[in-house]
């Protein structure tokens, strides 16, 4: 089982300690769930992340950062992994079919491949966060005060 947040108090900058560490840890990787995956959390309190689990008892880095995608965002994929000038370069994407200048991508850079794939993890996340406040239902919503322009809607024709 991964530990939950406690959603309040500190708040660690995952991308940060993700792209400082020169090799994932069971630790960091536990702590990216715990801090920035609920779905992945909920999915393991109902005990199906053992396949997860498993990778990262054997330390199958990239192997536990793709498993981690595919539970905590089902609709992203990898879209290109490669190895320039000694970083490897990682994208997600929801939208493959799209070339890639329309694409709206998460992206990072690291020496490590799976560190790679696992800052571009926490970025997808970060992304997908404002569509996850879209789907609430609209009694979840505050109210909020309209700001802008007013305009007449009369019809004068």
């Amino acid at each position: 089982m991964f530990p939950s947040s406690d959603g309040g108090g500190r708040q660690f900058d995952l991308a940060r300690a993700a792209h400082s560490t020169a090799a994932i840890t069971p630790d960091l990787l536990r702590r990216v769930i715990a801090e920035s995956c609920p779905r992945t959390r909920s999915l393991a309190q109902a005990g199906h992340t053992s396949r997860l689990q498993q990778l990262i008892g054997a330390q199958a880095w990239m192997d536990a950062c793709l498993e981690l995608l595919a539970c905590e965002l089902p609709t992203w994929t990898l879209r290109r992994l490669v190895q320039t000038d000694g970083l490897w370069h990682c994208s997600l994407s929801r939208q493959p079919q799209l070339p890639v200048e329309l694409d709206d991508m998460a992206e990072a850079r690291h020496e490590e491949a799976s560190l790679a794939i696992l800052e571009a993890v926490i970025e997808a996340r970060r992304l997908a966060a404002p569509q996850a406040d879209a789907f609430r239902s609209s009694s979840d919503r505050q109210p909020r005060a309209m700001a802008g322009i007013r305009l007449g809607c009369d019809n004068f024709i």
